[in-house]
């Protein structure tokens, strides 16, 4: 089950964008710390999710479409519907946040959101 807390996360209004939009004075690496305070240190929470898979936890075994339910919930997916397969992926990453909500590099908001993104390619 996707804990409360990462749910949260998800759900939140807040990105790093967002914050760094209200105030330019902010770097990323504090609007970060506003939306996940707490910390792992980088060596600490690589070592727990190259052992997270080995922990023997059945946990990620079954995965109820209460569990899928919960994981479409946490993302943003306007106009679109997940397949399963796509949400049982989802709903995986969004357990590893579970030890460390940095783990997924980007704000918790926009992990699974929808959009367009402009692609500019330059050569020299």
């Amino acid at each position: 089950m996707i804990p409360e807390c990462v749910q949260q996360l998800c759900t939140a209004k807040e990105s790093v964008t967002s914050l760094m939009n209200q105030d330019v004075n902010l770097t990323p690496s504090k609007a970060y710390d506003k939306i996940v305070p707490q910390r792992v240190p980088t060596a600490v929470s690589a070592l727990m999710q190259k052992h997270s898979g080995k922990t023997g936890d059945r946990s990620y075994d079954n995965i109820t479409e209460a569990d899928l339910e919960v994981a479409r919930k946490c993302g943003r997916f306007e106009g679109t519907e997940p397949s399963k397969l796509f949400l049982k992926i989802f709903y995986h990453v969004l357990r590893t946040l579970e030890k460390d909500p940095r783990a997924g590099v980007v704000s918790p908001s926009l992990l699974g959101s929808t959009g367009v993104l402009p692609l500019t390619i330059m050569s020299m």
